[in-house]
């Protein structure tokens, strides 16, 4: 049976944090006490340690506030709704704060995905301020239903658990197939600026297409245009491949300004601006988008040459380089002059046409039809979170549905983890 209630009337506890004097440095210097900021809320579940700590003075002080074990900590000013629960006693800023939910009533694991599925309603519930806050009063007042058997309760938590774990073990599992490509790469050429195997050394001007023009993008793209030309921004460049989605829109006659880096979806994004030396691979479906002045696009010849290149400017020693190359002090850029004559190992044809070889039979493994994609990943928990807190969720099937989508990551990783034992192309050609 489902049951509605206040956050108020379910919690023994809700407490707001507190910083120590700042000016006393005895109560940071040394510390080894978890005092959580909402930095330190990029998880999935548990707060398992504060990027920053506290000591026993501070605490002897009373200038702190303390959680309990089980409390639920949840950022109330700024960027309302992010969660998670603490397993020992910890302290937290004032944009933090804590509920303590009664056991009896609820887990506090159970409250936990709750907060998750209904975030949007926590920040509804916030002021409109320029900075958003959720005091504790209208926290207290937010409803929320839930079923009062706690064995439902703790069957649901199982089950998103498991949800959860899944999105965990497919980040890990391309971890693991980046460090095998990274790993193949410096098999096969060896460190790019040791330059161990002696390859022949060329600048970056004379390996793109002879008609590329090595140049920054807008300067200003304005306001978001709903039907306007997408750029690309050294913000977007979080994954390999870039494509269209979620991408800024800027007007045409802004772009016809800057046609030297519209793109033909083919091309290298390469980061020269703040994060210095980011690189991505622009999608097909980005033929005919910009980018903007921290980006340079770098057209090579073939797949085959963008291939080689994206996984060069991607090793430690490419990276130390162009940030070395970089100037400024408060932002800085990597000037257009400096890329243009960044010498590169320019190996031949033939080993990289290898290298590509092995590319490709190493990102196959993600097309692999037992290798659950993010996305699905990602929707399963969102459907099974949705349906969780509706009473809609069966157990045994959506728990099963859950098992094997686990046992087909667990595989695939086992998968990329025996080929990267000892050779990476070795085995590599074992395997495969």
């Amino acid at each position: 049976m489902f049951v509605e209630s206040t956050i108020g009337q379910i919690a023994l506890e809700v407490k707001t944090g507190k910083t120590p004097s700042t000016k006393d440095p005895l109560n940071f210097e040394g510390g080894n006490f978890n005092w959580y900021t909402p930095g330190d809320f990029k998880v999935d579940k548990e707060l398992v340690g504060s990027a920053r700590k506290i000591t026993q003075h501070s605490i002897r002080s009373n200038s702190v506030v303390l959680f309990k074990p089980d409390t639920v900590l949840i950022t109330c000013i700024g960027e309302i709704g992010n969660a998670g629960i603490i397993r020992q006693e910890a302290s937290s800023n004032q944009q933090i704060t804590g509920v303590l939910v009664d056991k009896e009533q609820i887990l506090p694991d159970f409250f936990l995905y709750w907060l998750k599925a209904f975030k949007s309603k926590l920040k509804f519930k916030s002021n409109k301020a320029v900075v958003p806050i959720l005091n504790n009063k209208t926290l207290k007042r937010i409803k929320l239903t839930y079923p009062t058997d706690l064995n439902a309760q703790q069957q649901i938590v199982a089950v998103l658990d498991k949800a959860q774990s899944l999105i965990r073990k497919r980040e890990d599992s391309i971890l693991l197939l980046d460090e095998l490509l990274k790993s193949t790469f410096l098999e096969m050429f060896g460190d790019p600026v040791l330059n161990e195997k002696e390859w022949k050394m060329q600048p970056l001007i004379n390996l793109v297409k002879p008609d590329s023009n090595i140049s920054y993008g807008i300067v200003k793209s304005g306001e978001n245009l709903k039907d306007g030309i997408p750029i690309v921004r050294p913000v977007d460049l979080i994954s390999d491949e870039i494509g269209l989605i979620g991408l800024k829109k800027t007007s045409k006659s802004v772009s016809d300004q800057y046609k030297r880096t519209v793109l033909n979806g083919d091309e290298l994004l390469l980061s020269v601006r703040g994060n210095v030396g980011l690189v991505s691979k622009a999608k097909k479906e980005l033929k005919g988008a910009n980018v903007t002045r921290g980006i340079v696009p770098l057209s090579f010849s073939d797949p085959i040459e963008r291939e080689f290149h994206f996984w060069l400017f991607r090793t430690k020693g490419m990276l130390a380089t162009m940030k070395n190359e970089s100037r400024g002090i408060a932002l800085k850029q990597l000037n257009i002059k400096e890329l243009k004559n960044l010498k590169l190992i320019s190996p031949s044809r033939e080993s990289k046409e290898k290298f590509y070889f092995q590319v490709t039979r190493i990102a196959s493994l993600k097309n692999d039809k037992v290798f659950l994609n993010q996305q699905a990943s990602e929707n399963l928990f969102q459907s099974l979170i949705q349906d969780a807190f509706a009473g809609k969720l069966a157990f045994r099937e959506d728990a099963l549905e859950v098992q094997n989508a686990f046992k087909k990551i667990t595989w695939f990783n086992e998968q990329v983890n025996e080929i990267s034992e000892n050779s990476a192309v070795a085995k590599l050609q074992q395997k495969m």
